[in-house]
């Protein structure tokens, strides 16, 4: 059996979470929520790479029957539970890796009731959006421009050096010829995005589309000033892996975790 966990962009207060601002989710690790008449049970860690890990078992109290049928005997009987008491029996996973500012999901019909979790806990605004990975959607949401960073790796694909072509520097910068990794890292102070900005943007996410460049992520602002993140690397997307269920038909949450830290190349 496989678990997909969703990768979705955390906001708190417009902009992605440092670990300051997630500070006060580690003031105790087990928490009681509810909400929309679901409980949940909530397990909270935060982990030795800076990255925060939370395990929540959730159920609601009704529906509810009077009685129960007994497998075994065949038969109904009263049911022992009352409607003051629930069986958490659902569970989802949630990791949020500060490193690419990425919050993975186990289930996304559970947004809403994380997001809500965590504004209870910080005090501020939440919001949890998808990742753009449309380009002209992307660049139709954005006003100002904050950020761009471009890696491209020496291989097969990038041996000509047709990425950096699109700069007005020649593909030797140095006269050493094609390097083995080419970081472009620009920061801006919420710059109005331009004509030429786009035509160099998407001839960039050409390039990435053909596998000539290793990741691309940009940074923008869109009418809200929320911040708004363009991102086609696939483990930005959702992450599969095969994980079995015990005989009561729950999953080991400490298996979860370590799997999906080793999906996305993170260390605990």
């Amino acid at each position: 059996m496989s678990i997909e966990f969703v990768a979705l962009h955390l906001l708190v207060d417009e902009e992605s979470p440092s670990p300051g601002d997630l500070e006060p989710l580690f003031s105790t690790k087990n928490e009681k929520f509810c909400n929309y008449n679901t409980h949940y049970l909530i397990e909270i860690e935060k982990l030795k790479n800076g990255a925060f890990w939370i395990y929540a078992r959730y159920g609601r109290s009704t529906p509810y029957s009077n009685t129960v049928y007994n497998t075994k005997d065949q038969i109904e009987e009263n049911n022992p539970r009352s409607t003051h008491q629930i069986e958490p029996l659902n569970q989802y996973f949630a990791l949020y890796c500060i490193k690419s500012h990425t919050l993975y999901l186990s289930k996304r019909n559970q947004k809403s009731a994380i997001k809500e979790y965590l504004k209870k806990k910080l005090q501020k605004d939440v919001v949890i959006k998808n990742f753009y990975t449309d380009t002209d959607e992307f660049i139709q949401q954005i006003n100002t421009v904050e950020k761009i960073k471009l890696v491209t790796k020496k291989n097969l694909l990038t041996a000509n050096g047709e990425i950096l072509k699109i700069f007005k520097n020649p593909n030797d910068l140095f006269g050493l010829g094609m390097p083995e990794e080419f970081i472009l890292e620009a920061n801006f102070a919420k710059v109005k995005k331009t004509k030429y900005f786009i035509k160099i943007f998407k001839e960039i996410v050409g390039l990435k589309n053909r596998n000539e460049a290793d990741s691309l992520v940009c940074i923008g602002r869109d009418d809200n000033n929320f911040e708004t993140v363009f991102n086609v690397d696939s483990f930005t997307q959702k992450v599969t892996f095969e994980a079995t269920k015990d005989d009561l038909g729950l999953y080991n949450p400490t298996t979860i975790k370590q799997k999906l830290l080793e999906s996305i190349g993170v260390s605990d």
